[in-house]
């Protein structure tokens, strides 16, 4: 018999690929070796890519017959990451595999800029390297060059950061006289790309402004004036001319010089005569600039008294405040509407060197709480006023009159404030009322009020002599102080118990029994029968005198009390 030895069927040994990394978009061969010589009409290997966005072959390969590898092409494509490509070959169930790494493509140099392109000498730019890619790890460090460092110098290299695109640096340039186009390079990986930088020389000094400090300035005072150029003056210095549109009320020079290589000169402007406005000129090259200047008057602005509201007998200090520092010593008139109860006429002056002055105030002692209003001004200038409340003195207690009636049906009402300290009454504020007699002036105006102490008025309330702790005695001038005879009112509380500062209520000392004339022509008795003096009660008084006809009225208290606060 006869036995047949056949060789072994051809097998896929392994799949390769050349170069096994690629930067996408770039080619690769892929390799397929079979363990023995390939049949008759050739071994079809299939193929297969696990990412055709990255890397496509063909479906097949053969291997031809007698042959054991074939080769076939690999296709890549461009990617912004590393990617790992399978590529799988199979062959008669046998499946073989290999990895092609396609990366993206390594980072180039894409432009350099700057901004701005053109600068004045001594100015700085800025510059900007760009790459097409992100740079790698650790950064990408391109190199930069100036042409000309005489005009614009750069650093030796710029970082781009990792995962970065772009990259600043600067650019420093250095004076010079005529315009010089310097070339900054910078490279990488071989790639160059260049910028040009424009440095230009200064432009000619122009004149860029004019301005006075201060621009209201306190006559007769000064203030300094200041030219200003957009760049350095020429060698020999800048003349700006200077002119004043009101040539009487303010001096100035001609012109000022700014130095050779300064922006600025100064200058002084006088006033003179009075309060004025003027507009001062400049003028350098054909360019004007302007700025305003105002002389004016030591002038009051502010005046305010503390403290205020002011007790009665206590001092207030009033502050005067002027429209700027004085030049020289300054006479501030001051004035009171209420001359005898707040006193300040007069002046006051303000040195040389302030802005403010003071002088006190002590008012009198007042009846009621009263407004005066302090005025202040300084020559020809506007009357600054202030309102100054004065209140009640704080010494010893203020009495209140309760439920006082006289026995024609008339009251009182009112306070006064008695120091027992001190056994004096410091101020009255009484009114009363008319009975039901119409020919008896007790209560009529304007002999209703007791008001003490009240030195605006030449019939004002006055203390008798009579009074004490136990007794006060009001008199009301009526007539004239040169009438004759005099005439008057009076008012008399007699108090239960001698008045102290312990407060209190105590009663008025009456008799609404008591018998006694209301009225008499004379009063002598005993034609006349006036109220016993130990009693409270209020009087009108006109004395005989050649061919005037005399007449007394009397009314006495029937009820009431004074009680302290």
């Amino acid at each position: 018999a006869t036995l047949t030895v056949n060789p072994p069927a051809a097998a896929l040994a392994a799949i390769a690929v050349n170069p096994t990394a690629v930067t996408g978009g770039a080619a690769s061969t892929g390799t397929v070796t079979l363990g023995t010589a390939a049949p008759a009409g050739g071994a079809v290997v299939t193929l297969a890519s696990n990412n055709t966005n990255a890397a496509t072959i063909p479906a097949s390969v053969t291997v031809a017959a007698g042959a054991t590898t074939a080769n076939f092409a690999i296709a890549t494509k461009a990617v912004t990451t590393a990617i790992a490509v399978t590529i799988t070959a199979t062959y008669s169930g046998v499946a073989k595999a290999a990895t092609l790494a396609v990366n993206p493509p390594a980072p180039a140099l894409a432009a350099i800029a700057l901004n701005p392109a053109a600068v004045i000498g001594g100015a700085a730019s800025t510059g900007t390297v760009t790459l097409t890619a992100a740079a790698p790890a650790g950064g990408a460090v391109v190199t930069l060059r100036s042409n000309n460092t005489n005009a614009a110098t750069v650093p030796v290299s710029v970082t781009v950061a990792a995962g970065g695109t772009t990259a600043n640096f600067a650019i420093a340039t250095k004076a010079v006289t005529t315009a010089i186009a310097v070339t900054i390079t910078a490279t990488y990986n071989g790639i160059a790309k260049a910028a040009t930088l424009t440095v230009n020389p200064p432009a000619p000094a122009a004149l860029l402004s004019v301005s006075v400090n201060p621009a209201v300035v306190i006559f007769p005072g000064s203030a300094t004036g200041t030219v200003t150029l957009t760049s350095a003056a020429p060698a020999g210095g800048a003349v700006v001319a200077l002119a004043s549109s009101d040539w009487v009320n303010f001096y100035l020079p001609a012109s000022v010089t700014v130095p050779a290589g300064a922006t600025t000169g100064r200058f002084t402007v006088n006033t003179a005569i009075g309060k004025s406005t003027t507009t001062i000129t400049a003028s350098y090259n054909g360019v004007n600039k302007a700025a305003v200047l105002t002389s004016v008057y030591p002038t009051v602005v502010g005046l305010a008294c503390t403290p205020n509201p002011v007790i009665a007998g206590n001092p207030t200090t009033c502050t005067v405040t002027m429209n700027g520092i004085m030049i020289e010593p300054t006479t501030v008139w001051v004035s009171s509407d209420q001359t005898f109860i707040a006193p300040a006429n007069g002046t006051i002056t303000i040195p040389v060197g302030a802005s403010t002055g003071r002088f006190t105030i002590t008012p009198t002692l007042v009846p009621a709480q009263i407004v005066a209003h302090i005025s202040a001004d300084a020559l020809a200038t506007a009357t600054v006023t202030t309102p100054l409340t004065i209140n009640l003195t704080n010494r010893g207690r203020k009495w209140v009159l309760n439920n006082v009636v006289f026995k024609d049906g008339g009251t009182a009402s009112g306070y006064f404030t008695y120091d027992a300290a001190a056994g004096q009454y410091l101020d009255v504020n009484i009114q009363v009322t008319p009975g039901a007699d119409p020919n008896s002036p007790l209560g009529q105006a304007p002999e209703n009020w007791y008001f003490y102490p009240w030195p605006n008025s030449d019939r004002a309330t006055f203390l008798n002599n009579q009074t004490t702790a136990s007794m006060l005695a009001l008199q009301n001038p009526i007539s004239d102080p040169y009438t004759v005879p005099p005439a008057w009112t009076y008012l008399q509380f007699n108090f239960a118990q001698a008045l102290t500062n312990a407060g209190g209520t105590v009663a008025l000392i009456t008799n609404p029994n008591v018998v006694y004339s209301t009225y008499c022509q004379d009063n002598i008795s005993p034609t006349c029968t006036p109220p016993p003096a130990n009693i409270s009660q209020e009087q009108s008084s006109l004395p005989p005198y050649y061919d005037v006809t005399s007449g007394y009225h009397y009314r006495v208290v029937v009820s009431g009390a004074v009680t302290a606060q």
